[in-house]
């Protein structure tokens, strides 16, 4: 879902954020290691959320009524800009690269 790759790239500019010029750790908590799911979760979903946000197979599968009952918000921009994207250590397609894109 392009939402969970954009969440997942927000994990990584945070990563980015806990080191200094020299590669040295500033101080305070360090990163927490999220691990792909493909656990679901029953039950309402959450109503107002941008159209990018819902998975799109899934909103195919809706009716008319249902649609209109989730109130869904025009797509909202996930691009990073290039200041964003410096703080990028890898990235979230391929975790196991290790230079700045």
């Amino acid at each position: 879902m392009e939402v969970t790759k954009w969440l997942r790239t927000m994990d990584l500019v945070y990563v980015g954020t806990k080191f200094y010029e020299d590669n040295t750790a500033v101080p305070g908590n360090q990163f927490r290691q999220r691990y792909p799911s493909d656990a679901t979760q029953i039950g309402r979903p959450i109503v107002g959320l941008p159209r990018n946000f819902y998975n799109a197979a899934w909103l195919q599968t809706l009716s008319p009524e249902q649609l209109a009952v989730l109130d869904i918000q025009p797509r909202f921009d996930i691009n990073f800009t290039v200041d964003e994207r410096k703080y990028i250590p890898f990235t979230a397609d391929d975790p196991g690269e290790n230079e700045v894109h």
